[in-house]
């Protein structure tokens, strides 16, 4: 069973490439197939990525495919045509009364053989991904702290005052804060939303407070109570994990043969 991803092969008439990844082709009529389908499931995606442009979007999705592909076969995952057929099945048996096959395939811009193609590239691709998901370890350096934040600058002056002549930390967070004390629980490095608290806050050592960190929702001022080695939450393991899978594919572009020849 080939995956979505064909390799080209020899030909009197040159196939049209869309990019070349490893010496591995993916064809010009494949990708626009799938620029396609992306036109019908794209009011379904979030504001990202509907004002991403339409190619490039696809382009970097279908290259981030390939990498996964390709790493995924050379670490011995399978998408056999057994495993493909059971998956169809399942996707056939859970159609909607009334709904023939044939329908529900043109509604989503795919042949049979396509969606088969894309079932067996969606298994490699999983497997990759499994593979770096589980090298993120269960456990890693984290810290425990709370923040102060405030939508006013000018606040933020008065708080850095009293936390210098010994006001706790704690006191000056309830008040901007009562339900929580600005707490953020345990976290690893690369867990929090805004990359400049999360950076200058792994600056820090327990008894430690922050200079004003400015975001788009407002001013922190962040303290740590606790640094060390924890237990990962499911929640922070699966971000560390996102995390993973993005820097591994950069890595992988980094390193690969990439050749895009789609027309100007």
């Amino acid at each position: 069973m080939e995956a979505l991803l064909p390799t080209a092969t020899a030909s009197a008439t040159p196939i049209p490439m869309a990019f070349i990844i490893n010496g591995q082709g993916f064809t010009l009529e494949t990708y626009q197939r799938e620029l396609q389908r992306f036109s019908i499931v794209k009011e379904s995606l979030d504001q990202n990525q509907q004002q991403e442009v339409p190619e490039t979007y696809v382009l970097d999705k279908l290259i981030d495919q390939q990498l996964l592909v390709q790493a995924a076969l050379s670490n011995g995952c399978t998408a056999n045509e057994v495993l493909v057929q059971e998956d169809w099945d399942q996707w056939i048996s859970n159609l909607p009364e009334g709904t023939t096959p044939t329908a529900w395939l043109d509604s989503k811009g795919y042949t049979e053989e396509e969606f088969k193609a894309a079932i067996a590239t969606s298994m490699l691709e999983s497997c990759q991904m499994a593979v770096i998901a589980d090298n993120v370890p269960t456990e890693a350096e984290q810290i425990r702290a709370s923040q102060i934040l405030v939508k006013n600058r000018g606040l933020t002056d008065g708080i850095l005052n009293q936390l210098n002549v010994g006001v706790e930390f704690a006191t000056l967070a309830y008040q901007y804060d009562p339900l929580t004390g600005g707490d953020l629980g345990w976290f690893p490095q690369g867990y929090l939303l805004e990359p400049a608290v999360d950076e200058a806050v792994f600056a820090l050592q327990p008894g430690e407070f922050s200079a004003v960190i400015e975001t788009e929702l407002g001013f922190h001022i962040v303290y740590v109570y606790e640094r060390e080695i924890h237990p990962l939450s499911v929640d922070a393991r699966k971000k560390l994990q996102q995390n993973a899978l993005q820097e591994w594919l950069k890595a992988e572009r980094e390193k690969s043969q990439i050749v895009i020849s789609l027309p100007q």
